[in-house]
């Protein structure tokens, strides 16, 4: 059984490794535009781990609290498709107010297709380096699923 809870400084390489990889692999991502360093990426944001219970960590969530802004959301990926991210989103509701929002590059359509199956709406768009985005909102309801 997973559990959900504030990250701690032993999950810091852990969490690193998954961005990392998740990263190396995203091909809609540009090689350029490719971020490798989560703790300098994520400065500012409350983070929360999915743990096995071995202690391994599964994924995480990576919050702009101030703006309820989903900014990471990285799951292992041995574990992908078997409700880490649902579990990681569905923990928030625990402490952070809703709208929930988040940008989704358009390319990242596994992404873009995880978010839409769990309640997220498309309420605006963007271009930027990585390409063409939809600004995604949650407002409060996961469906049963």
């Amino acid at each position: 059984m997973l559990t959900v809870g504030a990250a701690v400084p032993s999950d810091a390489r852990a969490i690193q490794d998954i961005f990392q990889a998740n990263m190396a692999s995203a091909e809609w991502l540009l090689e350029k535009a490719r971020v490798t360093d989560f703790a300098k990426s994520s400065e500012g944001e409350h983070v929360y781990v999915a743990s096995l219970p071995d202690g391994t960590v599964a994924g995480f969530v990576s919050v702009y609290v101030e703006d309820s802004f989903v900014h990471h959301l990285h799951v292992h990926s041995g574990l992908r498709n078997k409700g880490v991210g649902r579990l990681l989103l569905r923990s928030l509701q625990n402490w952070l107010p809703a709208p929930w929002r988040l940008k989704c590059v358009r390319k990242n359509r596994g992404a873009l297709d995880f978010y839409l199956r769990n309640d997220w709406r498309e309420v605006g768009c963007g271009e930027s380096e990585d390409g063409a985005y939809a600004v995604l909102e949650w407002r409060g309801k996961f469906s049963a699923s």
